[in-house]
């Protein structure tokens, strides 16, 4: 399951951006839910750590509600989303966009 960081931009407001600094990919699901679909921005993927499906669920249902958790995600017995669409590609692209840039080192070559 990827952990993110980034801006959760309070009710979609540009004035209110909170920075968190780990979010699980379902948790960023129910955050634009909540604020927004264009609210959570500038994410970035972390290094991943193991979590647990179920404790994630049960972490997220204390947070957020359990009503919300079950209407975005279904019953108990589904898995998660393991990540946010379009984040890990965009972050690839980035990277692969880094990689291509030649340095100055090369430059002066």
């Amino acid at each position: 399951m990827h952990i993110l960081e980034g801006k959760v931009r309070l009710g979609g407001s540009l004035l209110h951006e909170v920075w968190k600094p780990e979010m699980t990919a379902p948790e960023v699901i129910v955050l634009r839910d909540i604020h927004g679909q264009d609210a959570i921005v500038d994410l970035e993927v972390l290094p991943g750590k193991k979590i647990e499906h179920s404790k994630e669920r049960d972490r997220l249902g204390r947070l957020y509600g359990d009503a919300r958790i079950e209407r975005l995600f279904g019953p108990l017995h589904h898995p998660l989303p393991t990540e946010v669409p379009g984040v890990v590609a965009a972050a690839r692209r980035r990277e692969r966009k880094e990689r291509d840039t030649p340095s100055i080192e090369d430059i002066a070559e």
